[in-house]
């Protein structure tokens, strides 16, 4: 779940000139247009990329939202039901 939550951050971070998508899942079935496009050997545009600043200024939620104490509860929640 660590590694979806930064895809995210990197996936809105990513351009043509700088692609950011190592935490992306691969394959043709993959929510990441890129990683799809690759798949089966297409080009792939990048579009509504946010500004760096903009994409840093979120950099602490996604810290939060990561972190392992936070995600080991919701692991926890998920089991109990």
């Amino acid at each position: 779940m660590r590694q979806a939550i930064w895809a995210i951050f990197l996936h809105k971070l990513s351009t043509d000139e700088y692609p950011q998508h190592g935490f992306c899942p691969i394959g043709k079935d993959s929510w990441c247009g890129f990683k799809k496009a690759e798949a089966s050997g297409k080009s792939y545009k990048h579009k509504n990329s946010l500004p760096v600043a903009v994409v840093e200024a979120m950099r602490p939620i996604f810290r939060d939202l990561s972190h392992p104490d936070l995600l080991k509860n919701v692991c926890m929640e998920k089991h109990k039901t």
